[in-house]
């Protein structure tokens, strides 16, 4: 997934690519990994006694986007644009038999 700066961000340069970041994320949940549509709280603040984002419901992407970047707060408020590339592994077995 690529984020970019929306086109009415200052810092928007046309022709150019204008990412903010890019995460590789699985969509699909494994016995091993996080997926983006576990229907899990992933809210890095829940249980904090004072922290203005401890009763919010946080999907992985948005736990990723602010927990494993460089982003802020401040980069993440400036996402104009979401670019999903998806690579498909699909496997078919034949039994001969």
């Amino acid at each position: 997934m690529t984020f970019f700066i929306g086109k009415d961000d200052p810092d928007y340069v046309e022709d150019e690519d204008n990412v903010l970041v890019q995460l590789w994320e699985n969509l699909k949940v494994t016995n091993w990994v996080w997926g983006l549509s576990d229907g899990n709280n992933h809210n890095e603040f829940e249980g904090w006694s004072h922290h203005p984002m401890k009763d919010e419901t946080h999907c992985w992407l948005y736990h990723a986007l602010y927990d494993h970047t460089e982003l802020g707060w401040r980069n993440i408020l400036r996402i104009g644009t979401i670019q999903v590339d998806l690579e498909v592994d699909y496997r078919k077995f034949w039994d001969i038999r």
